[in-house]
């Protein structure tokens, strides 16, 4: 009996053996595999559709695994204060990827805003005649959902749309839009 329990327990000692040396070795190859993927966390991008609009916004973004990224978007307005409300937005925004390829596909996107806005002094002061303008700043909290394609070279394209709530001395702090037509470039 204790030649029997010897045998078996020398014939699974060395099964084991071998299927942990195979083990191993596939982990090898698969860690080389990986070591060969172009690895480019930093992206730079240039929002079209607002910078149609007169509101140039340029995006930053840095990659923490293949599917987290955080970034900031800035944004000023070209147009005069007459014209356009915001003058200014600096926008700090984290994002999760669903997609198969690194930080790409469909993606969520929280975010905070700093806002600045334009006043009308004559509105609080009656004495004054004529538009006189001065900057608000606002906070504000929202989130976005979009599409990011990314080709071989490192060049990106990216849709996305989403919105806030921003909060500040305003009465009428209301909402504000994230919306653009983007492209871009990766790079280390």
């Amino acid at each position: 009996m204790n030649k029997i329990l010897c045998c078996l327990i020398i014939v699974s000692v060395s099964f084991s053996s071998m299927a942990q040396s195979k083990y191993s070795n596939k982990k090898q190859n698969s860690t080389k595999s990986n070591s060969n993927v172009k690895l480019m966390p930093n992206e730079t991008r240039l929002n079209i559709a607002s910078s149609i609009y007169g509101v140039p916004e340029i995006n930053y973004e840095r990659y923490f695994t293949d599917n987290m990224g955080a970034g900031l978007a800035a944004s000023f307005t070209l147009l005069s204060p007459a014209d356009e409300n915001q003058r200014y937005c600096i926008l700090p925004y984290s994002r999760i990827y669903f997609g198969e390829k690194s930080a790409s596909g469909f993606f969520f996107e929280a975010n905070a805003a700093i806002i600045g806005r334009k006043r009308d002094t004559a509105s609080y002061y009656l004495l004054e005649t004529g538009p006189n303008y001065y900057t608000t700043t606002n906070i504000g909290f929202g989130a976005a959902i979009g599409v990011k394609l990314v080709a071989k070279n490192g060049i990106i394209g990216e849709v996305f749309a989403g919105g806030g709530r921003r909060f500040g001395e305003d009465s009428d702090a209301g909402g504000y839009l994230r919306i653009g037509v983007s492209i871009g470039m990766r790079y280390k």
